[in-house]
C-alpha cells in the first residue's frame, strides 16, 4: 500500500504544521472531572498504555481510534468496564468536545500529522517514540506545541524508570566521576512479520521499511541514544556506525544489526550494539574517572566498581507495573499527569525527542556512507 493510500484510509490528509509546552490543567479543575483521553493507534504498545492508564483514578479513556478493526476491537474489549467510543478516522475522534489528552501510538511515519492535528485541536499530546522520522517533522511538532501552548511529551519512558533515575542520580553525585566511556548493547529477536498480504503490508509491517519507520536505529535505538545524552550530560560531536542486513531475507530494507560509536563533548565515547537475530541479552556499563557502574535493568542491580575496593551493590525498582516489559511507562504517566496539572515541561520534552532522532539519523547515514558523520551535518 502506498503512503498516500494509507493516509487517505487513516484520515491523514495534508495537514498544516506546528507544536510545544505550557498550559496545564489546574488540579482544582480536575477534582470534579477526570482527565479524558483519546488514543490513536491501538496496537500492542497502545494496549500496554491502556493497562497503565486504567490504574490512574484521575484518568478516563473516552475514545479509541484505529484503521484496523481487529485491533480497535481488542482495545475496546480491554475498556469494556467503562466503554469508550471507537473510531476508524482520527479526525472524527478529534471533533469531540470532551477530550483533554491524545495519545499517539500510530506507525512512525504518521506521528507528525496526528500530533500536529491534535495539538491544533487544543489537546495535550503524549506521542510514542520515535518522535518522527526526520528533523523537519520534529521541528514542525515543536513549532506547533509552542504556538498552541499545549504540552507535548515524547514516550522515551526509560528516563522515568526508577532504575535509570537512580543511575542518573549517582552520576550527578559524582560516584564514579565524569563518564568517559559508556556502552549499551541489546541482542534480541526480530519484530514479527504479521502478514504477506500486500494490501495491508504497510499498515502492520512498517518496521521493516526504511521510508516508513525511519530505520532500525530510530525505531529501536532512540531509547539508548536518549539515555546516552541524559547520562553523559553533554552533546554528541560525531558518529560512526557499521551494520547491515546479515541474517534476514524477508524483503526488509531496515538494518538487522548495527554497531555505533558516538563521540561526546567532554572526551566521552559511547557505543551501542544491536542485533535483531539473537537470543535475548542486554548490557549497560558506564566507566568514569573514579570507577564504573555495571548495570542490569532486569534484576535492578547497580554494581559500583572502584579500583582496589570491594564491589558495592545497590538495587532499584524494576517492576513493570503491567507494561509488558517497558519499564518506566507507569512512572512516565505519573510525570505526565503532573505536567498536565502544573504546566511544567516534561522530562522527555520535544527537544529530547528530536535529539534522539538526530543521533539515529547520523548513525544510519554513517552506515550507508561508510564514514564518520559530524553532527553538524544533521539539521538541528
Amino acid at each position: 500500500m502506498e503512503r498516500r493510500e494509507f493516509m487517505k484510509q487513516a484520515g491523514l490528509g495534508a495537514l498544516g504544521v506546528a507544536l510545544t509546552v505550557g498550559q496545564g490543567i489546574a488540579a482544582e479543575e480536575t477534582s470534579a472531572t477526570k482527565i479524558r483521553w483519546g488514543l490513536v493507534g491501538t496496537g500492542k504498545r497502545c494496549r500496554q498504555h491502556i493497562k497503565v492508564l486504567q490504574r490512574f483514578p484521575e484518568y478516563r479513556i473516552v475514545a479509541l481510534c484505529d484503521i484496523q478493526k481487529a485491533r480497535l476491537d481488542h482495545a475496546m474489549e480491554m475498556c469494556k468496564a467503562d466503554p469508550p467510543t471507537g473510531y476508524a478516522d482520527y479526525r472524527d475522534l478529534l471533533k469531540r468536545d470532551d477530550l483533554d489528552v491524545i495519545l499517539v501510538a500510530t506507525p512512525n511515519y504518521v506521528h507528525r500529522e496526528v500530533v500536529v492535528s491534535a495539538l491544533k485541536s487544543d489537546r495535550h499530546v503524549l506521542t510514542e517514540k520515535p518522535m518522527g522520522i526526520s528533523v523537519e517533522e520534529c521541528n514542525q511538532m515543536i513549532q506547533t506545541a509552542e504556538g498552541t501552548g499545549k504540552i507535548l511529551q515524547v514516550g522515551l519512558q526509560l528516563r522515568y524508570a526508577p532504575f535509570y533515575q537512580k543511575v542518573h542520580s549517582l552520576l550527578r553525585e559524582g560516584i564514579i566521576g565524569k563518564p568517559k566511556f559508556v556502552w549499551f548493547n541489546e541482542f534480541r529477536g526480530d519484530w514479527a512479520k504479521q502478514s504477506a498480504d500486500p494490501k495491508i503490508d504497510d499498515k502492520i509491517n512498517w518496521r521493516f521499511k526504511q521510508k516508513l519507520s525511519g530505520g532500525t536505529l530510530l525505531e529501536k535505538s532512540c531509547h539508548y541514544f536518549d539515555l546516552f545524552r541524559w547520562m553523559i550530560g553533554t552533546e554528541p560531536i560525531r558518529v560512526c556506525g557499521m551494520g547491515g542486513i546479515n541474517f534476514y531475507t524477508n524483503g526488509r530494507d531496515t538494518l538487522d544489526h548495527a554497531s555505533v560509536v558516538i563521540e561526546f563533548d567532554g572526551d566521552c565515547k559511547a557505543t551501542h550494539g544491536l542485533s535483531m537475530y539473537s537470543p535475548h541479552g542486554q548490557g549497560f556499563f558506564i566507566i568514569g574517572e573514579k570507577g564504573a557502574l555495571d548495570l542490569n535493568w532486569e534484576t535492578g542491580d547497580i554494581v559500583v566498581k572502584r579500583e582496589g575496593k570491594k564491589d558495592e551493590i545497590m538495587r532499584a525498582d524494576v517492576s513493570n507495573k503491567d507494561t509488558g516489559g517497558h519499564i518506566g511507562t507507569f512512572e512516565m504517566h505519573q510525570s505526565f499527569l503532573d505536567c498536565i496539572r502544573t504546566g511544567k515541561p516534561p522530562l522527555t520534552d520535544p527537544v529530547a525527542g528530536k535529539e534522539s532522532i538526530r543521533l539515529g539519523l547520523a548513525a544510519e547515514k554513517s552506515i550507508r556512507e561508510n564514514r564518520w558523520v559530524d553532527m553538524t551535518e544533521i539539521p538541528a
